[in-house]
């Protein structure tokens, strides 16, 4: 029988259901729902990370470190073993002909059930759903990533195999404000790969660069100052600051070239760039620099942009492109049957809906009907409580969240503005500060 992963897991304590855990795919991560019931008994598990109070029983935590945490809440993670005991996982389900690569960390939690650290029991709640051919094909996507996570390459001459034991995944991404920011994703990038914290003060990030470089080939020395310099830590080098601009530009674009694909010799590497339409000039020079170099290193590259969006790798060999639509009609009917329910009465409203088939925006505008007191009941069994007719469906995702962030109450909006001001990440200790 072949393999089926779990996609849900009931999450109990002291024998009463405390909720339920999935994988949200929007974000990749797992999320948390705690069930109504345990919801009015008051008991508070994770007061702190996961309250019972809040405006919302749904916790999803995507900044968490995804080695440490496994891609789950803190409080669920906690429960998971060593890596002794992990080891023991998996050896248990490769006898049952299971491939490490399959185990996903909701299937650990399955296995564990009763035996946890602590008093939460997890229990397997379904398999895999079942799910639709769409016209977004992912196979490609799919072979090049095994492909080179195998360590094989495709090159001009040939096809060259090499079996890696590991892969190494590095990921940054463009902001809106970015394009004014030189190498804005890339340092995003440096400071996963050294895993520099915010905390970290200058010294503390010249030992974790110098470590890391040195540590993986230490005919890579000359490419410290460059990179120190991204990184904001004054480098004790006289040759580095008597360059002139270009030539420090050509040295920055070359150090982080070199280092990837050097990490590339050592491990099989995925780099991940996201929101290219927002990207900065000097972060799109080294994309094209590392395009040039695919093919005949084991990295694969994988990025999202906009249509609006223009580069020149369309004639690359090592090139392949997945076009994300909007959904077709059915799909997206599909959709706002699962977020909605099967009440009849919403038929006008999935009408007047399914035509946008944008997911997000259909999410976000099921989430507002519901917030606003036009839907009321519980995913997959709303109702409405009024008709089509004198509903204000905002017509694009902005307005819906600039109307939420005005429902919120004064102090959450001052809040809310004031880690604006800091940026995509805010540091709680940074927040917490400037709150008060």
């Amino acid at each position: 029988m072949p393999y089926q992963a779990v996609d849900v897991v009931e999450v109990r304590c002291w024998g009463a259901r405390v909720g339920a855990i999935a994988l949200d795919e929007r974000s990749g991560f797992n999320a948390f729902e705690y069930d109504r019931a345990w919801l009015r008994t008051g008991v508070e598990l994770a007061p702190t990370t996961m309250p019972t109070t809040g405006r919302s029983a749904l916790f999803v935590f995507p900044t968490l470190p995804p080695d440490t945490y496994h891609r789950l809440p803190s409080m669920i993670a906690d429960s998971l073993p060593d890596d002794f005991g992990n080891a023991l996982t998996t050896a248990y389900l490769a006898n049952e002909g299971v491939r490490a690569d399959q185990i996903t960390p909701l299937d650990r939690l399955a296995y564990l059930g009763t035996r946890g650290m602590g008093a939460l029991e997890f229990h397997p709640m379904r398999g895999p759903r079942t799910r639709k051919a769409t016209a977004i094909e992912l196979a490609e996507l799919v072979v090049a990533a095994r492909s080179v996570l195998a360590g094989q390459v495709t090159t001009d001459d040939g096809t060259h195999s090499h079996r890696v034991q590991d892969w190494l995944i590095l990921e940054a991404s463009s902001v809106s404000y970015g394009k004014a920011s030189s190498y804005f994703p890339v340092i995003d990038l440096l400071k996963g790969y050294f895993k520099i914290g915010d905390r970290d003060d200058h010294r503390e990030i010249r030992d974790k660069v110098l470590g890391r470089v040195l540590g993986l080939d230490r005919t890579l020395e000359p490419l410290l100052s460059p990179l120190l310099a991204l990184l904001d830590v004054p480098a004790d080098d006289p040759a580095w600051g008597s360059l002139d601009p270009p030539q420090r530009r050509q040295r920055t674009l070359d150090a982080v070239k070199r280092l990837l694909q050097r990490e590339a010799q050592a491990q099989a590497l995925l780099v991940v760039f996201e929101d290219l339409h927002w990207i900065d000039g000097e972060t799109q020079a080294l994309l094209d620099s590392i395009v040039e170099t695919l093919g005949s290193v084991r990295l694969l590259l994988l990025v999202n942009y906009r249509p609006e969006y223009a580069h020149r790798w369309g004639s690359k060999t090592a090139y392949s492109q997945i076009r994300l639509d909007a959904l077709p009609a059915e799909s997206a009917q599909e959709l706002l049957a699962a977020l909605l329910g099967p009440d009849p009465g919403l038929a006008p409203l999935t009408q007047m809906l399914v035509k946008r088939g944008n997911p997000f925006f259909l999410e976000e505008t099921v989430r507002t009907l519901m917030e606003t007191g036009a839907l009321v009941g519980e995913r997959g069994a709303y109702r409405l409580t009024r008709p089509v007719e004198a509903l204000q469906v905002p017509a694009t995702v902005q307005t819906i969240l600039a109307a939420r962030i005005d429902r919120l109450p004064p102090e959450e909006k001052q809040l809310l503005q004031a880690a604006s001001v800091v940026g995509k990440d805010v540091p709680y200790a940074l927040l917490a500060a400037i709150a008060e």
